[in-house]
Formats: C-alpha cells, structure tokens, sequence
C-alpha cells in the first residue's frame, strides 16, 4: 500500500540515498532506450559525484540560485526528484529552467511529479525567475522544449 507524497528541499546530507535514487529512475526511464548491460553497469557512485558537484559547483554554476527538491512517499521513502533554477541558455529567453526531473515508476500518477514542479516554480517565482524551460527527452533521438 502506497504512502502519502510530501516534497522538501534536498540537503547534502540526502546525496547518498539521492544517488541511488538517481540510478533507479534513470533505469526505469531509459529501459528500452538504452542498451540493457549499459543501464546495469550504472553505479550510485557516479551519480553521487553529479551530486557533489551540484551542491558545491551549481548545474548553472550559480549554485546559491538554484534549489532540489525530493518527494518522498511516508512509506518507501524517496520516490522522485527535481532540480531547478537559473536557465543555462540566455538565448531562448526563459529566466528559469528544470535541470531533472525524475520520479519512480510505482509512485507516478500519484502527485508527486506535479508537486515537485510545484515546488521548484514557487522557488522561482521568490527569485524572481518568471519564466521557466524544460527539457525532455521523448525518444532516442528527439528531444522537445516545454515551457510553464
């Protein structure tokens, strides 16, 4: 039986549990896409170190304007996770961007996705960030932009 959602903010202390999070949901999305014996091989501990790097360094390298977010169902713990904050792309004119966005198969179609983005546009929005960008990768080879 399934838990409640609830979403706060990821501190450092998370990476560890993250990581392995990260590893699980990539698996899951990319089943099918990616060649099965890669997907196997992936390791909590290269996905620990993005992590690290996200903390210290920043995804936009301005880590002080950006936020991660972790949903967590009462019951299995971490089911997903965002990560938001100043666009990489000035060009596209877009002040804010989701870096990832990742949620577990068997907690999908129960909120937490919807409350994650949720949060990361609140953050935003208080940073004054009115705009926002998504990636998404629909098959192998195409990728399309969706913006809030």
């Amino acid at each position: 039986m399934a838990g409640t959602i609830s979403v706060r903010a990821i501190t450092p202390a998370d990476i560890s549990g993250l990581a392995g999070l990260h590893v699980r949901c990539y698996r899951e999305a990319n089943r099918g896409i990616l060649p099965g014996d890669y997907l196997a091989k992936l390791k909590a501990g290269g996905f620990q170190g993005e992590w690290d790097r996200s903390f210290s360094q920043g995804v936009s390298g301005e880590p002080a304007l950006e936020r991660h977010f972790v949903a967590e169902d009462s019951r299995a713990g971490m089911a997903g996770f965002i990560s938001v904050g100043p666009s990489r792309d000035a060009q596209l004119k877009y002040e804010g961007e989701i870096y990832r966005l990742h949620v577990l198969a068997d907690c999908q179609r129960r909120g937490a996705g919807r409350d994650l983005v949720a949060a990361a546009v609140e953050f935003l929005k208080k940073r004054r960030m009115n705009s926002l960008i998504a990636w998404m990768f629909l098959s192998p080879v195409a990728i399309a932009r969706a913006t809030y």
